[in-house]
């Protein structure tokens, strides 16, 4: 902010909006909710699968 000869220090009430319009390729998400599917988020068998295949894809990019 100081780079651009404002002097100020506190960031505007709509500084998000006009950052967001000056780079386009960045964009906001709403998040979804997590317990759409409670009974398999809560199961460790499912869970554990899950982060084996994550374990599996990081490591198949990594040695690729």
């Amino acid at each position: 902010m100081r780079s651009h000869g404002k002097g100020k220090t506190e960031l505007g009430r709509n500084w998000i909006t006009q950052f967001l319009d000056r780079h386009p390729a960045l964009s906001t998400k709403f998040a979804t909710r997590y317990d759409k599917q409670p009974s398999s988020a809560s199961n460790p068998i499912v869970l554990w699968d899950f982060i084996t295949k994550v374990y599996q894809a990081i490591t198949y990019q990594i040695l690729r």
